[in-house]
Formats: C-alpha cells, structure tokens, sequence
C-alpha cells in the first residue's frame, strides 16, 4: 500500500516556487517528487528526513534536481520530508507499508541430559517496525512432532527463549522457526536446526604425542553430573586402523604405534546413565617426524661401476629423500637427491672417492653418513668410450672415458671421409685437423691403456666451409661463331663445398664483351661445359673463370675457326679417272662431312657422230672421319669440272674452287663396218682387186690420226707355205672422223690367200681386226663383174 500526502501552502521568496511535493514508495525505495517555478538555475534543493525509525531519522539529502530516492525505508516506520531552497520550503509525510520480517535464526542452544534449550531471535525492531504478535517453533522427528509458540512481550526486543523438556533419548530432531508480523503472515522457515536428544558433549579436547605414544584429555560435559556419564574413546589410523575403548576418567594414554606422516583421529562420545550417548567431540593428530640415519652404507666394485647401497630408512609412511653426495680426491662432486638405492656411480681408477647420504623427511634432515672407496690403476678392468665428442670448426676434442678415471691414457684418432681412412695417435684430448671443406667426416676415437683398447666413440660432421679456387680451363673447342668451352672446377679431394655457379668473362680486342652464368648440375666432376653463341670469325677472346661472388679467376684465350676455301688437288691421272684430294687446316674437327660434285664434260677428241657421249653430273659425299680425298672414275680423254662442298657444324658450308681435270688417253677400240669387195678389170687377164672399208669406231680414247692396214698373203712354193705381209698405213685427221676410209688390195693372184688386218690409230694404236679371204677363181670375165668375198 502506497502512502501519499499533499501539502498546500509553497512560498515564492527569492524567487523560487516549491510545490506538490510527493512521496511514493516503489521497487526502488521511498522517492520524493516536487515541482519548482521561479528561476531555478544553479539552485540546490535541501532535503530534510525526520523518522520514528532511527536509522533513518535526521537524515539531510542536497539535490540540484526535482527528485530524490530513499533505499529501503523501515517498513512500518513514518517518515516526514522536507524539502525547501532558500525561504521556500514544501513538507510532505508517508508511511512505509508493512512486509513479512524476515526468518529468525538461531543464537544459542543449551542441551541437558533431557532437555534443549534454545535462544532465537527475530529482524531486529529498527530495521522493520511492523507489529510481530509471536514467535512459533515446529519440530518434527521419525516418532512424532510438535509445536511450540511464544508471544511477543517487548515490541522492541525480539528474543525468544525456548525450552524444551521431556525430549526422548537419542531421537533425532529438526526444526524451523518462524515469526508472526500482523496482517502479513509468517516470515519464511528458519534454517533447519538439527539435533540429537541426548548428553552435551565433552569439552577442550585435546592430543598431545609423549615420549612413545600418545594422551587425550577433556573436560566433562556440562549435564554430566545430571546424567551420570562415562566415555568412549576411539582413535582411528590410516595404518592401524580403528579401535574403541570405554573410559572413565577424563584422560587416556594410548599404547599405540606412532606413525610419523599418518593422521590420528581421537573422538570422545559421553555415555549417559541411561545408556544414551552425547555429541560425539574429535580431535586431529599428527606425530611428529624424527629422522635418523641410514644403516648399512657401502660402496662396493662392481667391476663396470661402483654400486652405492644402504638399508632403506623408515619414517612412517612420510617420503623419503636420499641425498647422495660423492667427494672424488677431496673435491665435492655433485649432489641429487632420489627416493631409493642403490645408486650407481661411474668407476674411476686411480682415485679415491668419499660417499655420503643423508635422509630427509618433510624438510626434517636425518644425520650424514659416509662410506670410502679407492682404485688404482690396476683396477681398470675396461675402458668404454670417450665423452662428449665434439667437432668445432677444424678442431676435434672429447673427454677421457669414465672408465680410465684418472690414470694416464693415449687416444687412437682414426679420420674417415670419401677418399680414405687415416689414423693418428695422441695423448691430448684435442687435435686439431686439415680437413676437406664441407666433406662429411666421421671421426672414431678410441682409449688404451694398459694394453687395453677402449671402445670406439664416432661423430660425424662437415668440415667447414672453405671458398673454392676458380675453375680451371680444360679444353675449348672453336667454331666459326662459337665455341664450346670446358671449365673444371677444384678437385672434390680438396674441396668438397658445394658449387652452384661458375661465372665466364670473355672478350675480344674490339672490346666486345660477353659473360655467361653456368648452372652447375653435378657436383662429382665439377666439369663445367658453356656454349658461346654469336662470336666472331677467327678472333682471338680472352676469358677469365670465376665462381659466383668470387673475385678470383683463371684466364685462357681461344681462337674461333676462320672459313677457308679449300683448293682441290687433282693427283693419280689415268685413263680410267683421277685422285681428288684437299687440305684440311685448322677446323677439321668442326666439319661433319663432304660433298663432292663431278661433271662429265664430255671426251676431249672427236667422235663419230651417232655415238653416245657421257655428259653425267653426279656426286660423291664423305663423312668427315674418312681421308680427305677419293677417286673418281672416268673414261678415257676425257674432260671433268669438279667442286667440293665442306658440311659444318651449326648448319654452316662451303664451296670449294672449281677444278678441271682430263683423264689419259686410251687404247682406241677396233675399227667399225669394216668391208671387203672385189673388183675385176681387163677379160683378158686375171685382174682383180679388193676394195677395203671401214669406219672409226665410237671408242676412240684419243684423237683420230689414222688407220694401220697389213696385208698378209699365203702360198705354196715348192711344196713349202710362204706367208708375205705388206702395211699399207692410211693417215687421217681428227675432223674426219664421220669418214668411210678405204684401201684397194691390186694384183690378187687368185692361187694364193689373203689375210687383212686394221687397226686404229689415235693416241695410240688399237688392237686390229682381221678378215680373211680367198680370191675368186680365174675366169674370163666382164670387165666390171664384182665379186663378193
């Protein structure tokens, strides 16, 4: 229920108005509205509060807006308001609605061998205001439940004592409280107040350790002497377990074991006359950790180590430490804890060594004890490998094995890499190495002593990086506008670091420049190979090999091919052809191969007509790893043109000069259509003749000059056979070669036989044909009958 209340009157001094002041309550608390007229700027309103309720009586509020919010006002409570600015003032009074107080809570409880006794208290008066007519107690139970009321006899003091008598033994209770506010209803339950019916329970308990075991001790309950009481004692142990005992008197010692790092519980429960138990009190108790020393410490030889053992300490159930420390020729060596033995310790000859272990338990230290161990070198049963084997740069080091302890020991250093193995011997424990850069080497170091060879310690590595040197010139192989040169870098065996670019520098007189980057693909051969395009003919260059970021070279000159005409060499003329040959110079090694052209002109002589003359072209091609010469084969007296052509690499050739040549004359073949006809001449005589003919044959091989003509005739004289040769020669010139040349054979006698022979006569004399006849027989005949042979 809201509470609104207008007052009326409002003044207009110094010129500010104050009116319809309101008062209403809401979610946010009380909150007051007016309005002002008048000049209102920069104008400070004074709120003045006067209240039946304490808490907020006298309160001053300042605000330089029309408003103002009192939080949580007393409820039921009556709050006057005053609000003014200057002379101008306006008042207004409310009263705070009622609300449910809110739930009682428990101060105190008293409990008796048979009773309970409890002190509630309600929301104190000055918070709310609203009238509370009573206080009501519910209790409920397994068995049964009840109910207990008291009314409000001070308003302003709201304390309830409530005592609670005839509770049956050991029965467990729960109960709420609630308050009654008039017209509002009962404020929420209490919090739940649980007990049992039964003794108080034991006070000041306390556990403290003696010499071997433990005591309680407590003060009795106080409704002991009421209700006749003895004790349970209990005491429970992670270890040991639980165990019960009935006491009476107000102490106990307990032959227990103590176990350092367990916790004791001891509970104390009164025990009524009547059989019931009171509230059971306990205790924590944690004994106290006494560490001792370890039993039993030995360091013995184990032949490859030396083995520290000791008989394992005991602190309840507390963790251990151990804290092992070892002393080697009186140097304290390092120190580490671990939580069990035995440990191990590397064997060292020729020393004497200090062991220690201590236990420590909770940061509770138990005393030192100390063991001792020497070895000479006699004791070196072995010797393992070398440690902490390291390649720096070019210096290999390590320390002695933990086997050879301190006695004297030489080292076997062998060096393994792609071209070999070597081996040295030093008693240092460094050496320092000339090593191949950038080859991957593994490096084995071995101790001996005593005629003992240690085991091999290996580590593997790459030299360092070293600049390699410039390449150096292999060969160049010279074109006519190019040359195909190639590089070798420096040898793997003396320089194995990676090379990715070989840079070649080239110029000439003219100063022409040219520069080429070569991409190094393998580096096994290190061979670096580079074309260069585009050079001159028969010009020197000067190169410079170099690698990439290196300002070091090699240098070499080269000269490209000039393109010479070649002069052909005609050699070796006979009649059937003639030896060609020519001279390769400087660039052979660039020719791929030959062509060599051949044209027939024709014979040198005359010929018949109607005979066949070979005029042919034909040609001749070479490889160019086979002589540079060839014959050709021709015909006799005869004219030839012959030209070579030389193939070269990068699609380049070139034509000789032109050369003629003429083959020797031959022997001319036997003369053609040769004839023979007879003739007869006076009736009265024998008188016969033979005309002969014939033609020049196609085969002249050589100038006609002319015919050679033998007449051989047979007889009998005196019964012997008479043979008698006359040459009768016929001469010609080389234009009468189209001729019918002739010979009359006079005086036949027809008694004998004839025999003619004719032969060609050129550049030399040919082989003859021969025609046989007999005359005709004599008879008187026409003076111009013809007879045939």
């Amino acid at each position: 229920m809201l509470g609104i209340t207008s007052v009326r009157n409002y003044s207009l001094e110094s010129g500010v108005g104050i009116q319809n002041l309101q008062l209403v309550e809401d979610e946010a608390g009380l909150v007051g509205t007016w309005t002002a007229t008048g000049n209102t700027d920069d104008c400070v309103f004074q709120i003045a509060i006067s209240s039946n309720a304490a808490s907020q009586n006298g309160l001053n509020l300042e605000t330089r807006e029309t408003s103002f919010v009192l939080p949580n006002p007393v409820a039921c409570s009556e709050i006057t308001v005053q609000v003014s600015a200057g002379t101008s003032s306006v008042t207004d009074t409310i009263t705070i609605v009622m609300r449910v107080t809110t739930a009682p809570y428990l101060r105190d409880m008293i409990t008796s061998c048979n009773s309970i006794q409890m002190i509630w208290e309600a929301e104190p008066y000055e918070q709310n205001m609203c009238e509370v007519t009573h206080f009501q107690m519910f209790c409920l139970s397994d068995t049964h439940n009840f109910t207990i009321p008291q009314m409000v006899t001070d308003v302003q003091h709201r304390t309830f004592d409530i005592l609670i008598t005839l509770l049956r033994p050991d029965i467990y209770y729960i109960c709420n409280g609630f308050i009654f506010t008039t017209l509002a209803g009962f404020s929420p339950p209490s919090a739940n107040i649980e007990f049992w019916s039964n003794l108080d329970s034991v006070r000041d308990l306390e556990v403290v350790e003696t010499a071997d075991s433990i005591r309680a001790t407590w003060e009795a309950p106080l409704n002991s002497e009421e209700c006749g009481v003895a004790y349970e004692v209990i005491y429970t142990n992670e270890v040991l377990g639980t165990s019960t005992i009935e006491v009476v008197g107000l102490s106990h010692d307990f032959d227990i074991e103590l176990i350092p790092c367990t916790d004791y519980t001891i509970t104390v429960t009164p025990i009524s006359f009547t059989g019931s138990k009171g509230t059971a009190v306990s205790q924590d108790f944690t004994p106290s950790i006494r560490v001792g020393g370890v039993d039993n410490l030995i360091a013995t030889d184990a032949g490859d180590s030396v083995v520290l053992s000791w008989s394992p300490a005991s602190v309840g159930v507390c963790p251990l430490t151990y804290i092992v420390q070892n002393a080697l020729n009186g140097v304290e060596g390092d120190r580490f804890d671990t939580t069990e033995g035995p440990i191990t310790f590397d064997r060292i000859p020729c020393s004497e060594s200090q062991f220690s272990v201590q236990v420590l338990s909770e940061g509770v230290y138990g005393p030192v004890v100390v063991t001792n161990l020497e070895l000479g070198s006699a004791d070196i049963n072995s010797i393992t490998e070398v440690v902490t084997l390291n390649l720096d740069g070019t210096v290999l080091s390590w320390s002695p094995p933990i086997t050879i302890g301190l006695c004297e020991i030489s080292y076997i250093v062998d060096i393994e890499n792609t071209f070999g193995m070597q081996q040295t011997a030093t008693r240092s424990t460094s050496i320092d190495l000339e090593l191949i850069p950038c080859s991957n080497n593994k490096f084995t170091v071995r101790g001996t002593a005593n005629g003992i060879l240690g085991a091999p310690a290996s580590v593997e590595d790459y030299a360092p990086v070293a600049e390699l040197a410039p390449p150096s010139h292999v060969s160049t192989n010279p074109a006519f506008t190019s040359a195909t040169i190639t590089l070798r870098g420096q040898a793997i065996a003396e320089n194995l670091c990676r090379v990715e670019t070989a840079i070649l520098e080239c110029s000439d007189v003219n100063g022409g420049s040219i520069v080429r980057e070569i991409d190094v693909m393998d580096n096994t051969p290190r061979i670096f190979t580079v074309v260069l395009d585009d050079l001159e003919q028969d010009t020197i260059y000067t190169c410079v090999a170099r690698l990439q970021d290196s300002a070091s070279g090699n240098e070499f000159a080269f000269r490209t091919v000039p393109l010479v005409e070649k002069d052909l060499i005609i050699s070796d003329v006979s009649e059937n052809g003639f030896l060609v040959s020519w001279i390769e110079d400087y660039g052979q090694q660039f020719v791929i191969g030959y062509e060599l052209v051949i044209q027939s002109l024709g014979p040198a002589h005359r010929v018949p007509d109607g005979c066949s003359v070979d005029s042919s072209l034909f040609s001749v091609s070479l490889s160019n790893d086979e002589l540079s010469s060839v014959f050709i084969e021709g015909l006799p007296d005869y004219s030839y043109r012959v030209v070579l052509t030389t193939y070269y690499t990068l699609g380049i050739s070139l034509q000789s000069n032109t050369a003629s040549a003429r083959t020797l004359t031959g022997v001319p073949d036997i003369p053609a259509n040769l004839a023979l006809d007879f003739v007869s001449g006076s009736s009265e005589t024998y008188d016969v003749s033979a005309i002969l003919s014939w033609s020049s044959p196609c085969e002249l091989n050589g100038g006609l000059r002319g015919f050679g003509v033998n007449v051989t005739a047979s007889f009998l004289l005196g019964g012997v056979q008479q043979r008698v040769t006359v040459a009768l020669g016929v001469d010609a010139e080389e234009e009468y070669v189209n001729a019918i040349f002739g010979k009359t054979i006079a005086d036949i006698n027809p008694f004998f036989t004839y025999e003619v022979a004719v032969n060609v006569i050129a550049a030399t004399e040919g082989p003859s044909t021969v025609l046989e006849f007999v005359p005709p027989p004599a008879c008187v005949c026409g003076v111009n009958d013809v007879f045939d042979v």
